[in-house]
């Protein structure tokens, strides 16, 4: 017969009824086929003639039929493959008769070998036809391949690779590993061999002596769980130095150390101003030891666009001065996310955005601990900081324990840059370490044609436990500025000692000298509340120049239990542009007063008077009975408005001790 079909296997999925399958090419004995079943996980088993399948049809020219004794069930797969035996049987005997019959079957068997052997081969790896001859396909040795992965070298030929994917390792180029010998140059040279794609593998613990600089590369990743630590390296070196045009770059999963000199200004990731880098990502790092962490730099020239740092920690950043200490530093870098990091004693600022006009950078969900720990001198060294800089989100942040302010927002006249449409949303800032602001917003110099605007202070919780630090300042201490609303944010004072301070500090004159400089503050719906009453301090405190100036401010339906009062002023108000409204000013215990004396408690609002109806509801009803309670003011001919405790149904002032609500609204300025 021939061999018209050039078919050697055929699959079929299985129903769970379905038992005979067609086979439709020739084959010459039963014992030819092979039957192999795939289950729905990938895995397979060859079945045994006889037991599992049946098969008719051998040595007809159309095929036969495999008929399994269990139908494959959904979901798995039957593949019924020809199986020849590599052999040759037929003895010609010298002088006979040729037996047509005969030899065409063993040209057949013939085919049908090569069939399936061109089955197996198509199923393999294989170079392109258009390939050089010349290309050694040949795999390692079973000793220099043993354990190792397979891998492509420059040329394109078969090598063994310590590493998976397109990964390269350090040790490749030489590199030791063991946190003694100097892999400075082994690693240089590995980071110099990478092109488009590549991933650079680091899993031991690297000594580098100098900078190690990634050249005009895209594309490429450094990883691992390895160590890279600087020792005796220059004082200005980096662990890794973006030089040239540089794009998508990614480094993840390091721990990287520097020399732990305080006085230096080594940095873990960064580069030097002049650079054109872009789309970069440093995430799930360890970097400490160090003077900066992590640098995205185009503060003097070049450019750095979009990056994504996330998910690392940083620990002990060591130095003060200008240059170290920071964490994490953006410099007119611009659509950078800083995300769900942890910073943990950084000695000058953990987070820095300077310099960035338009940047649109969100910094949001950190975590800030313990900043400058162990140098804290009660100056202003904020954690983070947003200077010179427009169109900064900074949200989620959560700050711990961090002294010499939280967050500063400022511009700098000196840079000629302003600050601007800035929004503080949604962060927490829990137990000052010393007693400096928690927010500072304005530059620490009388603006000139500069200035510090559009600032938004939204949903943040300030959480104060005086018992860490007996007497604190105010939260939010505004030296200047304009357009800055602070709204539905929540003050907690703890453990109250000594006098309570403002929470909201509005204007400095040493920072000023016109009301202009103030222009616009909103104070509204803010929540405070104190364990305690102590002191004489308003919720809010406005400056001299801001009560008696021209400027426009807002103060209104604000809530603050136990402080003296809401307004504190500086000066006599005179100013005509402020507007106030109180809605709930505190929960008072207006003491045992005495039936039918006509005693009343009073509260004060400092500064108002009453312009409509003053009234008042009871926090809830009196336990030993269903009577309600209402209030009404006795006078409101100045600044002191007199409540009386009345009884609803009898009109008599009652005599039981109990908390109130205060509520007055609709409430204007009142000079006496």
């Amino acid at each position: 017969m021939t061999v018209s079909s050039s078919t050697a296997k055929v699959s079929y999925s299985g129903n769970g009824v379905t038992v005979a399958f067609a086979v439709p090419f020739y084959f010459l004995a039963n014992s030819q086929l092979t039957v192999t079943l795939r289950l729905s996980d990938g895995s397979e088993s060859t079945k045994v003639l006889g037991t599992d399948y049946t098969v008719t049809g051998a040595g007809v020219l159309t095929g036969g039929t495999v008929t399994m004794t269990v139908a494959p069930a959904s979901g798995q797969t039957l593949v019924v493959s020809r199986n020849v035996p590599l052999t040759q049987e037929t003895d010609l005997q010298p002088n006979d008769r040729l037996p047509a019959e005969t030899l065409e079957q063993s040209i057949d068997k013939l085919t049908m070998i090569t069939q399936q052997i061109d089955e197996a081969v198509d199923r393999t790896l294989k170079a392109p036809l258009s390939d050089s001859s010349s290309l050694d396909m040949t795999i390692p040795s079973s000793t220099d391949r043993a354990g190792k992965f397979l891998k492509f070298d420059t040329n394109g030929e078969p090598t063994a690779a310590t590493s998976p994917e397109s990964a390269i390792t350090v040790e490749d180029y030489g590199a030791v590993g063991n946190g003694v010998a100097d892999d400075t140059a082994a690693i240089q040279a590995a980071l110099n061999a990478l092109t488009a794609g590549d991933t650079l593998l680091f899993r031991n613990n690297y000594k580098v002596t100098a900078s190690l600089t990634i050249t005009s590369k895209s594309r490429i990743r450094l990883t691992g769980k390895g160590r890279v630590f600087l020792s005796g390296a220059a004082s200005s070196a980096y662990i890794f130095k973006l030089v040239g045009t540089c794009d998508e770059i990614e480094i993840d999963g390091l721990t990287l150390a520097g020399d732990g000199n305080a006085s230096y200004t080594q940095t873990a990731i960064g580069c030097d101003s002049g650079q054109t880098i872009s789309n970069t990502r440093f995430h799930d790092l360890n970097i400490s030891n160090i003077n900066v962490g992590i640098a995205h730099n185009a503060n003097l020239s070049g450019s750095w666009t979009k990056g994504f740092c996330y998910s690392n920690t940083f620990k002990d950043i060591l130095g003060t001065v200008s240059g170290s200490g920071y964490g994490i530093l953006m410099a007119k870098a611009t659509q950078i996310t800083v995300t769900e990091n942890v910073l943990d004693n950084c000695g000058r600022h953990s987070i820095y955005q300077g310099a960035g006009a338009l940047c649109g950078n969100l910094i949001a969900n950190n975590v800030i601990v313990n900043h400058r720990s162990t140098v804290g001198d009660g100056s202003f060294r904020a954690a983070a900081v947003i200077s010179r800089s427009s169109d900064v989100t900074f949200t989620g942040n959560k700050f711990y324990n961090c002294k010499d302010c939280c967050l500063e927002i400022s511009h700098v006249t000196s840079d000629s840059a302003n600050c601007t449409n800035i929004l503080v949303e949604g962060n927490s800032f829990t137990n000052r370490g010393n007693a400096v602001h928690t927010i500072l917003i304005g530059e620490q110099a009388i603006p000139g044609s500069y200035s510090t605007s559009s600032v938004n202070i939204f949903n943040n919780t300030f959480d104060d436990d005086l018992a860490v630090t007996a007497v604190l300042p105010p939260n939010i201490y505004i030296l200047n500025g304009t357009n800055i609303t602070i709204e539905s944010n929540r003050f907690v004072r703890r453990n109250v000692t000594s006098s309570l301070s403002a929470c909201v500090l509005y204007g400095d004159e040493t920072y000023i000298n016109s009301s202009a400089q103030l222009n616009n503050l909103t104070v509204r719906n803010n929540v405070a509340t104190a364990n305690a009453t102590a002191g004489t301090a308003g919720f809010v405190t406005v400056c001299s120049t801001a009560s008696t100036g021209t400027n426009y401010y807002w103060i209104k339906d604000n809530y603050a239990q136990n402080w003296p009062k809401l307004i504190g002023w500086d000066a006599t108000p005179t100013n005509p542009n402020s507007f106030l409204r109180f809605r709930a000013t505190a929960s008072y215990n207006f003491g045992a007063i005495s039936a039918n004396t006509g005693t009343a408690a009073t509260v004060q609002i400092d500064g108002c008077k009453r312009t409509s109806s003053v009234r008042g509801r009871p926090q809830y009803s009196l336990i030993s009975s269903n009577t309600m309670y209402s209030f009404y003011a006795k006078d409101d001919a100045d600044n002191l408005v007199a409540i009386q405790v009345v009884n609803v149904s009898t009109g008599a002032i009652d005599p039981v001790d109990q908390t109130f609500i205060l509520d007055i609204e609709d409430v204007e300025p009142y000079y006496g």
